[in-house]
Formats: C-alpha cells, structure tokens, sequence
C-alpha cells in the first residue's frame, strides 16, 4: 500500500471505522484522490463523525488532482481551508450540499476548479488562485458573489446560479458561458469572444 501510484477512488466513506490508517499522508506517488460518499440519507448520519474521517484522510502533499463527491458537513478539514495541498492543480467539490462556504486556502498551481451542487454555499473567501484557468461553478443557488481574484481565468461556466447578481469579466477571459442564472449582470468591460447567455441548456 504504501506504493500507491496514480490514482486513488475510495467510496461509500460513511462506512469507515479508523481513515487514519489508510495513512495517505505517506502516499508520495499518488497523483488523484477521489474522496465518495453515498448520495442518500443515513439515519446514523454523525456530522462530526464525517468531518472526522475526512480530516484523518489528510494526503500527501505530491497530489495534484482532488475530488470531494457528497460530502454532507458544514466545513471542510483544516488541511483543505489552510491549503497545506500545496501542488493541487485540478479540485472539484460535487454534491457537498451543506457546506456554507468555500475555503480552500493559497493554492500557487491550481489550474482547474469544478464546483457542482453545493446547495447551501453563500460565500466564498478571498485568496489568491494566480494559476487558475478554467473555472466551472453549477447548481449553486445560493451563492451571491464570486471573489474577484481571478485575474488569469480563461475558461469561465456558470449555470443554475439563482442568487448570483454580479459578474466580473476580466482581461483573460476566452469563453464564457452562462446558463440559467437569472438575477447574473456581467460587467462586461472587456471584449468576450464568445458569450452564450441561453435561457435553459443546450441539448
């Protein structure tokens, strides 16, 4: 085990006992971690059980790629909010439905970010992603406002973001698209070259 190389999908993360001894901090060649639980409901469900198992899964700091899918507790672990991951270059978060807001700490190399179904996101903290290229945020509605830190941001997806009022368009933009967001004004002070604003998505 302790020569895991690639990567990792471990699943159905409400069952498990003691995280901490899958000791993934000590996995060097490990390059993508998928983090799952179930999508359903649990009678037993213990938030700060979770929180728990999660923040004993602390990984090696060599990863580049993280995936959180339905993962149900307000906060994300500290070794998340203070960007101890320091060489992450793809995340996404789907379906982590009561986290309230976004923190991901200082993250110099990350390039790609995938935000899906966090139903109760409200905020999102101000740090500094200068390597972040391709943004994609679905499924959010109650999120009001992006950080305006993106100063190098190519690719930019928006979609069923109800609360979202205002958007910030930035120099480096390529490609926008917008898809049911229906309160969203973009300040468009730079030219796009291609903007898609429909009013449902395309089949």
């Amino acid at each position: 085990m302790a020569y895991l190389r690639g990567t990792l999908h471990i699943s159905m993360l409400e069952n498990a006992v003691n995280a901490k001894e899958a000791k993934l901090s000590e996995k060097e060649s490990l390059q993508k971690l998928i983090f799952e639980w179930s999508n359903g409901d649990f009678n037993s469900y213990d938030e700060a059980v979770e929180e728990r198992i999660l923040e004993d899964l602390l990984p090696h700091s060599n990863i580049k790629e993280l995936q959180l899918w339905n993962y149900k507790c307000t906060r994300f672990p500290t070794w998340m909010r203070d960007g101890l991951l320091q060489n992450l270059v793809t995340v996404a978060l789907k379906h982590c439905t009561k986290s309230i807001t976004l923190t991901l700490g200082q993250l110099p190399h990350l390039e790609a970010l995938n935000v899906k179904g966090l139903q109760e996101l409200e905020a999102w903290t101000n740090m500094q992603y200068n390597s972040l290229r391709r943004l994609k945020i679905c499924d959010c509605p109650k999120l009001r406002k992006l950080p305006d830190i993106f100063d190098k941001l190519e690719i930019l997806t928006i979609k069923k973001c109800n609360a979202l009022k205002v958007l910030l368009i930035t120099p480096s933009l390529e490609s926008l698209v917008l898809v049911d967001n229906p309160s969203l004004e973009h300040k468009n002070e730079y030219p796009i070259p291609a903007l898609f604003t429909p009013s449902s998505s395309p089949t």
